[in-house]
């Protein structure tokens, strides 16, 4: 029952463990309750029950199946929908119920065919059979990816895995054994007089890859530092001392900030994470520093590539429209972090604000001019990369004529 009551009910799935944890606790309760001579066990011991909580295991095993078909190929799945989401499921654990039962009569047959599946697995993994001869060389989901990267060649080209150091090794990534290296660091043309600092989260890594080659032209020294967001998701960057003590020990440089400020500034750790940002950038400052701050970039609520990947399956898409969000909803969102970037005063900054070319005054696009800019919900694309990195190398030469 609560099962079917999440189908129908978004909003019962808002946190997988709190759902998980609930489930399990009325499961064990309804079962403390049935152990005796009571009403509830009168109760559940009806005729009604007893079939569905026969059937509930079934139903188990076809929900999320059911559940990822829908919301796969389906554009907007509605009320109408959920409620034959529901019935789809129900009916189909029926079925499987009384399969089982023919099945369990029939238990040698059973047996003989798993028997001979596991066979056929071995020769097949043993003997490295090509199984595309008969099966075929793609499933759908792949000719969909296919399709849509030759649609949209740049939608989920992932920048950041292209930068790496001299040696060939991938510069998002850390380095374990070594005590005095940063996390995720690589340092570019060190000979060259004006030092150039790539500094933030996965946001800052995106831009990573465009804004080096670029430099690496202009004859700057890069030195790109990124925390992973995986594992440092706790705290922000400024938080991380060895990052701390080697900016305010090095080279006076232009430091590009990108970081995903509105993850920090919410909840329980807000303000401590807000007056330490605040007093980490002002002491960069105050060293000597250069700052170019970017601001938050806009976040859709889906994975962007996902939801027009759905625009070439013949499905339910006579309606399909481009992916937009309200731009008040990024207003709110990013508010504090706006107060604090604001806050910061100093000749010695400029600043980006990627909502002057992604949103109008009523909306934020994840797509202009045919070319989708995101490659996950809140993560630029190449095209999302090439529409913003060439505003910052503007901003980092205007700072450099500013000391010159």
């Amino acid at each position: 029952m609560i099962m079917i009551a999440w189908q129908l009910h978004e909003s019962l799935n808002i946190n997988f463990q709190i759902k998980t944890f609930l489930i399990s606790l009325i499961a064990l309760f309804v079962i403390a309750a049935s152990g005796a001579k009571t009403i509830a066990n009168y109760f559940l011991s009806s005729k009604v029950l007893i079939h569905l909580g026969k059937l509930s295991y079934p139903f188990y095993l076809w929900h999320m199946a059911i559940i990822y078909f829908a919301y796969t190929y389906i554009h907007e799945v509605n009320a109408l929908d959920m409620l034959l989401i529901t019935f789809t499921v129900l009916f189909l654990s029926y079925l499987s119920l009384k399969l089982n039962n023919y099945l369990i009569k029939a238990k040698y047959v059973v047996i003989f065919c798993l028997s001979l599946i596991v066979v056929l697995t071995i020769t097949i993994q043993f003997y490295k059979i090509d199984t595309s001869l008969f099966i075929g060389k793609k499933n759908y989901i792949t000719k969909i990816n296919y399709l849509f990267a030759e649609k949209h060649p740049k939608a989920s080209k992932i920048t950041y895995k292209d930068l790496k150091d001299v040696t060939g090794r991938p510069c998002f990534r850390e380095n374990i054994n070594l005590e005095n290296y940063l996390p995720y660091s690589c340092n570019f043309s060190q000979h060259q007089k004006n030092k150039l600092i790539l500094l933030g989260s996965s946001h800052m890594a995106m831009f990573s890859k465009k804004l080096t080659d670029e430099l690496l032209v202009k004859k700057f020294n890069v030195h790109t530092i990124h925390n992973d967001s995986t594992k440092h998701s706790i705290k922000p960057f400024p938080m991380n001392q060895k990052i701390r003590n080697y900016l305010l020990n090095s080279k006076k440089a232009t430091i590009v900030i990108s970081q995903n400020f509105p993850k920090y500034l919410r909840g329980k750790d807000k303000k401590t994470n807000y007056s330490g940002i605040y007093n980490f950038l002002n002491e960069l400052i105050k060293y000597g520093h250069k700052l170019v701050l970017v601001y938050p970039i806009p976040e859709f609520a889906t994975n962007v590539p996902s939801y027009y990947k759905k625009e070439l399956i013949k499905l339910n898409i006579k309606n399909f429209k481009d992916l937009k969000r309200i731009k008040g909803f990024y207003k709110k969102r990013t508010k504090e972090s706006f107060k604090l970037l604001d806050s910061l005063k100093s000749p010695n900054i400029e600043r980006i604000y990627p909502d002057d070319y992604l949103c109008d005054d009523k909306y934020c696009y994840s797509k202009i001019d045919n070319k989708i800019l995101y490659s996950d919900d809140d993560h630029l694309n190449a095209n999302g990369i090439e529409l913003i990195a060439p505003k910052i190398i503007n901003k980092i030469d205007k700072l450099l004529l500013k000391s010159n």
